[in-house]
């Protein structure tokens, strides 16, 4: 350590510490390391300085002192960028950056070496680059970009293309300014409104030196991007108009070169644009409708400035629905106003949103006419929509309205011919041509028909053709007559002239002949009682499409027509189209054995003009005989009632009764009894059984009562002359108790019906009334059981008895539990539950059902008031038919499986229970 101290006087005896120093020191030996031996500046800009670094490294041991040595070639373009690092020491272990800068001012290569001495050694470096003139092409370039207008809200995008002009590949970087850095060095940064991207682009070297055509040079696109963002819907004119003022907007696009010339490697372009507003637009096309906040964008082209309804009917006006479209970032309130009375716009004030449309409804009002006034054929009417609105720089509109009214005719068409119908040839039919005049104008008409038909269809007065003026909207009514000649149809044709247009109108017609058609041609009444007169009754059907008076007209002294008056007898009526009259024509003989012939005439009343006497249109021819009428009847039961007496003690007479009794009906049983009747006349006796109000009764249809229900067989019959007929009366028990029922057998075809009651009395019975009758019969079946009751069995004659029985009822009974006889054991029996100690009531099995039944013999039998069992040439009493019977049998074991739970065990359960 090396001490220096300083001596405060001169006789040295006050020492004063100045400093202290460390020597210290090693042998050792330095090295000098380069991290490069060459610098390879590349192509570089000329006057731009390209600095690239070298590290100079002492490796060694000892303290290392370097020095570059000067002088070498292009000392002014390759330098040293810290003179000061040109020599010094190092540290053993330490390095020192040095920076070497390059920048040639001529486009040329560059090349030279630096010496680098130590201690010990020599070092050289070599150095070189290539000296470039870096260029964009400006003769492509504009003089000055104008964008143009640029909507609020909307961004506008614009690309530029900038093409290398020089062999090299270069970077060009952009950026705008408020003001040209030639007139203004410190110019700002435009940050608003505009910008571009990128700022910097890369341009890649041109295949050649100069070339002349655009696509053999290399570009690249900048992008210039202007907006004026709205965040506010809500937007007031202050700040629209600082956006948008009148002056417009102005910047100033810098291009530079990247290590380039600053003068050959720079542009500034001049840029103008200036901000605006969408005016409102009138869209009528149909699609717009309703459209919501950036739905749909239209086109300019597609605004209206115009509204034409057209043509319009004087009462219908019109309207139309318009869309007011907003086209802006913000909301606009506008008014709509008319001048003219005559339009209408709903609304008139609204507030349209952003980006989108509002419907708006412009009517054209009708007329208000007066029914029956005249007007002109059209009126024009025209007015001016004008929209304002809130917001200055948005523009008002201006929309012309314009609407003719026109006379609009009515639909006026005769595509139905008129039909007069059918009509009797030469007899007149009339129909009214009718019309309303369409317009609301006097309408002048001419109305004519065909020539060769004037005579068949003629209109008033027999004039060939017929005119006048219809007033506005009236009915005009044109009465036409049609008179055919002849029976057959007539088609012609009718002109109708106007001032609007002309109309061929069909005329049709049918001439016809009446005609009727009977329903008999002949009628014989055959034998016919002296005062007892029949009638028959004949269909009479007009077949023609006309009506027509009828008159009935019947000769010979036994006929007569119902409700004919006058001499001679005539019974007149009107007989519609296609309908059907009644005609009931009566034969009544006076003297007997006589031979009577007449005829009925159908005759037309209606005479024709010139006609004098009636036309005939059909006949009948009739004939009879006179004879007797009389016939008897035989009760099936005698009167019960006994004789009645008047007041006087004097027996009074009886009407003739027919009466049928059935003292015993079981419940859900037929019985049958039958009467009697015998003709004892010379003339048919047509008979039919009907209730008391007259209804006739049909073939196994029954009348029900209360009680019992009762039917007949036959229900209706002819009877011949000296004959007999017997009547069947069936009844069926229905409940329990006595029924009395009364009904009536009447003639069918004299003219004044005889008829004789028949009263029917019926005593029902239920079925467990007739058991001790099935212990009778069931004796029949078992013998043991007829020994065990000592009951008699019924023989074949007790069989036969007054009921008639069709078929025998076995029941099987079970009274108590006990064995069935021997000659059943082999039979597998229906047995009942025998877990009940009794099985309650009697068990009555349903009666058999025979395939047929003999045929009895022919007997007399006690009580029958029928005396002639001869039944050829009558009708034969209805039989019961086989489903009938089952329905009864059915009738039996329905209330037996009600009662009993019936089950069929087997021969071990038998063995148990005590059968066998």
């Amino acid at each position: 350590m090396m001490i220096i101290d300083k001596c405060e006087d001169e006789s040295g005896g006050v020492w004063n510490e100045l400093t202290s120093i460390k020597i210290s020191g090693a042998a050792g030996t330095p090295k000098l390391e380069v991290s490069q031996e060459e610098i390879d500046f590349g192509v570089t800009g000329k006057d731009v300085a390209n600095t690239k670094f070298i590290t100079l490294r002492n490796e060694g041991n000892a303290l290392l002192s370097y020095e570059f040595e000067l002088g070498w070639d292009y000392s002014g373009n390759i330098f040293f960028e810290n003179e000061t690092l040109i020599s010094g020491k190092i540290v053993a272990g330490e390095s020192v950056d040095v920076g070497i800068t390059f920048k040639p001012n001529l486009v040329q290569s560059y090349e030279t070496q630096f010496h680098i001495k130590t201690q010990l050694d020599e070092k050289t470096v070599r150095a070189f680059g290539q000296g470039a003139l870096f260029k964009f092409l400006k003769s492509d370039m504009p003089p000055v970009l104008n964008i143009g207008r640029v909507f609020v809200g909307s961004i506008f995008k614009q690309d530029i293309k900038i093409y290398n002009d020089c062999i090299y590949d270069i970077s060009v970087r952009s950026k705008l300014l408020t003001d040209n850095p030639d007139d203004d060095p410190e110019a700002r940064e435009v940050t608003e409104f505009i910008a571009v991207d990128p700022p910097i682009i890369e341009l890649l070297a041109n295949g050649g030196e100069n070339p002349t055509d655009l696509a053999e040079r290399s570009f690249a696109e900048y992008s210039l991007i202007a907006h004026a963002p709205i965040t506010d819907e809500n937007v007031d004119n202050t700040v629209l108009n600082s956006i948008c003022n009148k002056v417009g907007k102005k910047a100033f696009l810098l291009f530079e070169t990247i290590g380039g010339d600053l003068e050959s490697g720079k542009h500034c372009l001049p840029v103008t644009f200036r901000f605006s507003v969408y005016n409102l637009m009138f869209i009528s096309t149909p699609k717009y409708s309703g459209i919501k906040k950036g739905e749909v964008q239209p086109e300019e082209t597609e605004g209206i400035t115009a509204i034409d309804f057209g043509e319009v009917g004087y009462e219908a006006g019109a309207n139309m629905v318009m869309v007011l479209y907003n086209q802006n970032p913000f909301k606009v309130t506008v008014d709509l106003t008319l001048e003219s009375s005559g339009f209408a716009i709903y609304p008139s004030k609204a507030t349209l949103g952003p980006n989108s449309g509002r419907d708006f409804r412009v009517e054209l009002k009708p007329l208000e006419l007066v029914e029956g006034d005249e007007v002109e054929s059209s009126i024009t009417r025209a007015d001016t929509l004008k929209v304002s609105t809130n917001i200055e720089l948005v523009a008002g509109l201006a929309v012309s309205v314009t609407g003719t009214f026109i006379d609009e005719p009515e639909p006026l068409e005769f595509s139905e011919p008129l039909d007069f119908g059918s009509v009797r040839r030469l007899f007149h039919g009339e129909a009214v041509l009718e019309f309303r005049n369409p317009v609301r104008r006097s309408l002048p008409y001419k109305f004519s028909v065909e020539r060769d038909y004037r005579d068949i269809f003629q209109l008033e007065l027999g004039n060939s053709s017929i005119s006048g003026v219809a007033k506005p909207r009236s009915h005009v009514r044109i009465p036409i007559r049609f008179i055919p000649k002849l029976g057959t149809e007539y088609l012609a044709t009718g002109t109708l002239e106007t001032d609007e247009r002309n109309f061929l109108i069909s005329l049709k017609g049918s001439g016809v002949e009446p005609a009727i058609e009977l329903s008999e041609t002949k009628i014989d009444f055959g034998i016919v009682g002296v005062d007892a007169a029949e009638f028959r009754e004949v269909d009479l059907r007009n077949a023609s499409k006309v009506g027509v008076k009828i008159g009935v007209i019947v000769s010979g002294d036994s006929f007569s027509v119902e409700g004919a008056e006058g001499d001679p007898l005539t019974r007149e009526f009107q007989l519609d189209a296609e309908t059907s009259e009644t005609v009931r024509i009566i034969c009544k003989p006076t003297e007997l054995s006589s031979h009577s012939k007449g005829k009925v005439e159908f005759q037309n009343l209606d005479l024709a003009p010139g006609q004098k006497s009636p036309t005939l249109l059909g006949s009948i021819a009739l004939e009879s005989i006179g004879g007797t009428c009389a016939f008897s009847f035989t009760s099936a039961d005698d009167d019960d009632e006994g004789p009645v007496y008047d007041s006087k003690g004097s027996l009074v007479p009886k009407t003739p009764v027919i009466h049928v009794n059935f003292t015993k009906v079981i419940m859900g049983q037929r019985v049958r009894k039958y009467f009697e009747v015998e003709n004892c006349g010379d003339t048919m006796v047509d008979l039919v059984i009907t209730d008391v109000d007259g209804k006739e009764a049909k073939e196994d249809v029954e009348m029900t009562a209360q009680k019992a229900a009762f039917s007949f067989s036959p229900a209706a019959v002819v009877i011949k002359p000296h004959t007999k007929q017997k009547f069947a009366v069936i009844a069926k028990g229905l409940k329990v108790g006595e029924e009395s029922h009364t009904v009536h057998v009447k003639t069918r075809k004299q003219l004044d019906a005889r008829i004789i009651p028949i009263k029917i009395k019926a005593n029902v019975l239920s079925p467990e009334s007739q058991l001790a009758d099935g212990l009778k019969v069931f004796s029949r079946v078992d013998n043991s059981i007829d020994g065990l009751l000592g009951v008699k069995g019924p023989t074949e004659e007790s069989l036969n008895s007054d009921l008639q029985l069709w078929k025998i009822y076995i029941p099987v009974i079970r009274v108590n539990l006990m064995r069935p006889s021997q000659e059943l054991q082999c039979v597998d029996p229906v047995e009942p539950n025998t877990v009940l100690p009794d099985i309650g009531p009697f068990v009555i099995r349903p009666p058999a059902l025979p395939r047929d039944v003999p045929q009895k013999a022919k007997k007399w039998f006690a009580n029958r008031t029928s005396m002639s069992l001869d039944a050829k040439g009558r009708s034969t009493p209805g039989t019961i038919s086989l489903n009938m019977r089952k329905e009864e049998a059915l009738s039996f074991v329905r209330p037996v499986e009600k009662q009993v739970f019936v089950e069929k065990k087997g021969a071990e359960r038998r063995r148990m229970s005590g059968f066998y």
